[in-house]
């Protein structure tokens, strides 16, 4: 890795702000907040549309209680590992485990599976592990309230996290939620199998010479949850998953070379599959 300090803010890939209240832009900040949901920060991501070369800017609330060893107030090496994310391309997820979900939390600085996955498909590859990591993550965690295309990062006091709940004991909290998530099966008459395919272009950017195999992938993956599990049935594609939200992993269409290359006919989606990857999911 190649970096260096700019001179000027022109010349800077990444400029850091502390401001208050209205700062220049059309995200101001909302002041400190003791009881309920407070913004600590955001961030631009690096292909935003800005005639003032905000790309890749972290903006921080400087009316904030701001610390460094995780004392009283805000934690800044946590909120900022956070805002790179952003700077990156990540969006946020839906797993409270994860660097990248969107309520403020400050008991760990680890990136979780998912943080990691759409670090590496973003700037490594696509692969089908972390497709899978992607689907779950869809359809196991708590929705977040509000799903958004912003980058602020929320302090909220309201939100209970499972800071203390042991891997065996988070697989069989997944394992109850995925009993109780409908979701939608393929059928020949309904249009599931489209709404998945389209999904995967505008979400994960699949290129389009392997998003109908890849559809078929999502197809029998949520048929063999649905085997496992004996979960409900979604009647419609809407209820369960979002065209436009928020939890992407962004690709080149040059760097799906793995995924081209696989062969996924084959892949079983039975019981030792799903715990394998419920495994890998609840680490």
């Amino acid at each position: 890795m190649v970096k260096s300090k700019a001179t000027s803010e022109e010349d800077a890939d990444i400029t850091i702000l502390w401001a208050e209240g209205d700062h220049g832009d059309t995200h101001k900040f909302d002041g400190p907040g003791k009881n309920g949901s407070n913004i600590l920060a955001h961030t631009f991501y690096p292909n935003f549309p800005s005639k003032t070369n905000l790309n890749g800017d972290i903006h921080f609330d400087d009316y904030e209680n701001w610390n460094v060893d995780n004392s009283e107030g805000a934690s800044f090496p946590h909120v900022l590992v956070h805002e790179i994310g952003h700077t990156l391309g990540l969006g946020h997820s839906k797993k409270q485990q994860a660097i990248m979900y969107p309520i403020y939390r400050k008991d760990s600085l680890d990136l979780d599976l998912d943080d990691k996955c759409a670090i590496n498909w973003s700037y490594v590859g696509a692969s089908d592990l972390c497709l899978y990591i992607w689907l779950l993550s869809e359809v196991v965690p708590k929705k977040i309230a509000v799903e958004k295309e912003t980058t602020y990062l929320v302090d909220d006091n309201r939100i209970p996290f499972d800071n203390d709940i042991d891997q065996p004991s988070r697989e069989t909290l997944i394992k109850a939620k995925l009993r109780n998530t409908a979701i939608p099966l393929c059928k020949k008459e309904n249009k599931v199998r489209q709404h998945f395919e389209t999904m995967l272009e505008k979400r994960l950017n699949f290129p389009r010479d392997i998003v109908t195999d890849y559809g078929d992938v999502v197809c029998r993956f949520f048929e063999g949850l649905h085997r496992e599990f004996k979960n409900p049935v979604a009647g419609n594609f809407h209820d369960t998953f979002r065209m436009n939200g928020v939890h992407n992993y962004f690709q080149d269409s040059d760097r799906f070379q793995y995924l081209r290359a696989a062969n996924l006919a084959d892949q079983e989606f039975d019981a030792a599959f799903f715990q394998w990857i419920i495994s890998e999911f609840s680490k």
